[in-house]
């Protein structure tokens, strides 16, 4: 079986990411602001080594779990699987290869997800180099947008992908 880019592409940003807390992390102060309110004013705070843990725990579980999911479909009966142009894709013939896209395709999600989370690690940092510690909410909000529009292009390439099925012509042939 070949690595597919998704899956390479996934493993990069989960190293990005542990590298970012880890080397960036050590920038927190012991007491670290970790939550923030609507003003960008801390009213939560943690240790640096649980905010390390923390943010290690949630950049691999969030990515992780919508790869599990991913995964997990194949085992579900293919009733389950509701997706454009269903009755193709739920046949015997079909339902493995829908299956395999769905869950290679989660890596590109689980990249989305990890990146996302080292960004806003980031932007803690940022926020808790400044006395009193404070989330730039501008930063914040296009964070926010940035990880909802590449969650609108993955969802909107799920449903390209099913809405397409490949046909005899399109298909490639075996030498």
């Amino acid at each position: 079986m070949k690595i597919r880019a998704s899956v390479i592409i996934w493993a990069i940003s989960v190293a990005i990411l542990l590298v970012s807390v880890f080397i960036s992390g050590s920038l927190l102060p012991e007491r670290v602001a970790t939550h923030f309110g609507a003003s960008g004013q801390a009213n939560g705070w943690m240790s640096r080594s649980e905010h390390r843990l923390f943010f290690t725990i949630f950049g691999i579980g969030f990515s992780s779990f919508v790869i599990g999911i991913g995964y997990i479909i194949r085992f579900l009966p293919p009733s389950t699987l509701n997706v454009p142009k269903a009755e193709y894709w739920r046949s015997p013939e079909h339902y493995g290869e829908a299956c395999d896209f769905l869950f290679f395709h989660s890596f590109w999600f689980g990249s989305l997800a990890s990146i996302w989370v080292a960004a806003l690690h980031y932007l803690m940092v940022q926020a808790n180099c400044t006395t009193p510690a404070v989330l730039d909410s501008a930063k914040m909000g296009g964070l926010t947008l940035a990880f909802l529009i590449g969650t609108g292009l993955w969802i909107a390439g799920i449903i390209w992908h099913f809405a397409h099925p490949p046909t005899l012509e399109t298909r490639k042939k075996c030498p």
